[in-house]
């Protein structure tokens, strides 16, 4: 198969060069955490993001944990606060709902795959949660919170003002507290907590729902009482700006009464990192979205002044496990996680196999770049993807239209690499179809403008967040795709550069800012027809829109009514970049152009290799499925005989976008044989041996992010593999291989040389066997890999389907 063939074949897909693309590392915490009487670990906005961001590219290395990893973490400092003799409270403040495969990747109706993305929270040991308002859009979400969520926390889920319509045994109508309107309890060090779980007052629910706002919850005779109880500290959890809501209603309320009390307020809904003091014994925090910030609050007492004021601090934590395993002396990520978060983590990773999440349609490559240029998400998604899956596909493509979406549409970024199920669904899960309505040319062309004029979103998060915070992760995220093969992590990393109201900064890991892309709130395709303006067209809409279109249309004098409005086409929003990336699997970037399909073969051998990198290179962010293919490739290594009669195997460890390896060390180790793992020395490796499971765990990692042995272990020199001359099997990584056992390396000798040197040492006789591992789509055609004096030909290549070569 030639190269062109094989890569249109293949499509995005390519074999991973790790040097292009080695793992990225978070960056260290700034120090310790500021502890005081009463602390506060705060989540808010999590929307289903439960195994972690994990996409190679920043800023998403720096939210990669996962909520087992997060639960964890809790484990870990609620101990500490018991060492230190305070109180420890977690507190969450809605929308767990809606926005990643998670929550919405389910292939059943809502009533049974809502539940399933929640559950996963009943293990978290959270003392307060509030209700958000995506637990509020759809009835029988709501109801699943009602009867199967709410009741398992005991009195800790709080909904103060929201209400599910229920009926009394006389058919009338009474309004039901969804979970406990507050929650009054005792800290483990005694101190008397009083909690609530308030809404802004949210207008778009469910009709079997109802909200009263802040202002009206305030003057209910529950509220009221609840005020006359003794309490040592208010906790105010709710899903509620704390910048723009009505956190001052209720505070002020409670210092009718409570003039003293220390509140803390948990916010949400904004997707923000922020943060007010309201007055000296009142702290406002918010902690962000989609599991990128865990929020931390810290009040200490001043019990000595007959007008105490309490002292508070506040953090903005990376979610990530360099951050949690901070101060965690001989910990490390094999066991760090409790025994809980291994469970949730696998439960979620169950359903993700479950509903084919990974399911992988296509490959995107792109830069972030302002409207209108193509390579902006919104241009590609309103000039691209639905000109060729909705429109191609409506049965109307023919009739002029223009069509309008706006900003609060696309929820995520999509980021270079393979394009996802799950991807699609964090970046547009909505269920909506497209709506057409047919008007004059003339009406068409003003409708966008007359929309801009109205008020805005009650979210517009990027505007929000330029405004106020210089960072967001809807922002231009500096491309690192042509980064030098040696280059390390910038330090430091693209990241949230927050500045709040509540002095100095909060944020617990220092980052380099990143510029935020002002994207208009309308956007359409804007097409020039040579057509008078009584014309017809269709002007083309995502359903949610429809009744600010009809306002619109309108009021700019044409007689617009519902009944006018059709569904236009049968893909859903849900559907669009997923059919778009079937169609276009070999999208290199969002110009629909598979780079280097076709090349002019070098003259030199060195260079032909080079070109022969060049596509897989390019493709480099496509390949993904790795690790799940590791586990086949493992058995199929283990059950050859030349495994089970060896004693001395060297294996590489694999980085981001290799064939994972470390089934194959451990059942090294774990067979009892010697293993030597490579070391990078100069222009050499060393192969130095790896005693035992704790000393593979502990390897630090080297220069490209690998992990790597120190050359002294306990005071003495580790075992060379050069000197005791023991070896009978290498494993060896590489870009491509043919089915005649040629080799394609990264293209710096290190392994040939290795072997030349090993066999000149001790003969031919004593030359270990080579053995190579791959996917199928690194086996290339007979003859394709070109060969130089001192390349070795392989002995074997075993890939997940197939065995190549000598193998016994």
């Amino acid at each position: 198969m030639g190269i062109t063939r094989q890569l249109l074949y293949f499509g995005c897909f390519q074999v991973a060069l790790l040097i292009c693309e080695a793992k990225l590392t978070p960056g260290q915490p700034k120090g310790p955490l500021p502890w005081g009487d009463i602390n506060i670990l705060h989540t808010s906005d999590t929307h289903g993001w439960l195994l972690g961001h994990t996409k190679n590219q920043w800023p998403e290395p720096n939210y990669s944990a996962t909520l087992g990893d997060f639960i964890s973490f809790v484990g870990h400092m609620k101990k500490l606060a018991e060492e230190r003799s305070v109180d420890l409270l977690l507190v969450d403040s809605g929308d767990l709902h809606d926005g990643s495969g998670l929550t919405d990747g389910y292939p059943s109706e809502v009533s049974t795959g809502k539940k399933y993305a929640i559950k996963s929270f009943l293990k978290v040991p959270y003392d307060v949660m509030a209700i958000g308002n995506h637990e509020l859009y759809v009835g029988d979400v709501t109801r699943d919170i009602y009867n199967n969520f709410a009741p398992k926390l005991d009195g800790r889920y709080l909904s103060s003002n929201s209400y599910l319509l229920a009926k009394h045994e006389n058919g009338t109508d009474f309004e039901d507290v969804i979970g406990s309107r507050y929650r009054r309890f005792k800290t483990l060090r005694g101190r008397q907590v009083t909690s609530l779980g308030v809404i802004f007052d949210f207008k778009e629910h469910d009709k079997s729902t109802t909200i009263h706002g802040p202002t009206q919850m305030i003057e209910e005779t529950w509220f009221k009482e609840l005020l006359l109880q003794p309490t040592d500290i208010f906790v105010l959890a709710g899903h509620m700006s704390v910048a723009h809501g009505e956190w001052d209603v209720v505070s002020k309320k409670i210092r009718e009464q409570h003039p003293n009390t220390p509140i803390a307020i948990l916010g949400g809904h904004t997707h923000s990192r922020d943060c007010r003091q309201f007055d000296s014994n009142t702290m406002a925090l918010e902690s962000g979205r989609f599991m990128e910030t865990v929020g931390w609050m810290s009040i200490s007492l001043n019990k000595s002044s007959p007008t105490p004021s309490a002292s508070f601090e506040r953090r903005y934590l990376d979610t990530n496990n360099v951050t949690y395993m901070v101060g965690r002396d001989g910990t490390t990520e094999q066991n760090f996680k409790s025994v809980i978060g291994k469970e949730v983590d696998g439960f979620n990773q169950e359903l993700t196999t479950r509903w084919n999440l990974s399911q992988i349609h296509g490959c995107s490559s792109q830069k972030r770049l302002e409207w209108p240029h193509a390579q902006n998400i919104y241009a590609f998604y309103i000039f691209q993807v639905l000109p060729e899956v909705l429109i191609k596909t409506s049965g109307r493509e023919d009739k002029p239209h223009v069509i309008i979406i706006n900003n609060g549409m696309l929820r995520f970024d999509i980021y270079r690499g393979t394009f996802t199920w799950n991807d699609q669904l964090t970046a547009l899960p909505f269920k909506d179809p497209y709506m057409y309505i047919e008007v004059p040319w003339s009406i068409a062309l003003k409708v966008k403008e007359k929309l801009n004029e109205y008020p805005k979103d009650h979210i517009n998060t990027a505007r929000f967040l330029k405004e106020k915070f210089g960072s967001s992760a809807y922002a231009n995220v500096p491309d690192y795709s042509s980064q030098t093969p040696l280059s390390m992590s910038p330090d430091p990393s693209p990241g949230y550069v927050t500045k709040d109201e509540c002095g100095g900064n909060g944020d617990d890991t220092d980052h380099a800012p990143i510029p935020v892309i002002p994207n208009p709130d309308y956007m359409s395709n804007d097409p020039v027809y040579p057509i008078p303006p009584e014309v017809v067209v269709d002007l083309i809409i995502p359903k949610f829109l429809k009744p600010r279109l009809l306002k619109a249309i309108n009021e700019l004098g044409f007689n617009a009514t519902e009944d006018k409005m059709h569904q236009y086409g049968n893909v859903t929003s849900k559907e669009m970049f997923a059919r778009y990336f079937e169609h276009f699997p070999s999208t290199n970037g969002r110009d629909r152009k598979l780079q280097n399909t076709t090349m002019s073969i070098p003259s030199t051998v060195k260079a032909q290799k080079a070109a022969l990198r060049k596509p897989f290179f390019m493709l480099a962010p496509c390949s993904r499925p790795w690790r799940l293919k590791a586990a086949s490739i493992t058995k199929r290594f283990v059950e050859t005989q030349n495994f089970r009669e060896s004693k001395a195997v060297s294996c590489f460890l694999s980085m981001s976008g290799e064939v994972d390896t470390d089934g194959i060390v451990r059942e090294v180790l774990r067979t009892g044989k010697t293993l030597y793992v490579p070391r990078m020395n100069g222009r050499v490796i060393d192969m130095l041996r790896v005693y035992d499971l704790r000393d593979l765990d502990a390897l630090p990692s080297g220069k490209w992010g690998i992990q790597e042995p120190e050359p002294v272990k306990d005071g003495e020199p580790r075992q060379d593999a050069m000197q005791a001359g023991d070896l009978d099997l290498i494993v060896m990584p590489g870009v491509a291989f043919d089915d005649k056992l040629a080799r394609l390396g990264y293209g710096r000798g290190y392994y040939d040389r290795f072997v030349n040197t090993y066999a000149e040492k001790f003969g031919a006789a004593r030359t270990p066997k080579l053995f190579g591992v791959a996917l199928d789509a690194q086996i290339v055609g007979t003859g394709e890999i070109p060969l130089e004096s001192h390349d070795r030909i392989l002995d074997a290549v075993i890939t997940p389907t197939d065995d190549y070569g000598r193998i016994q």
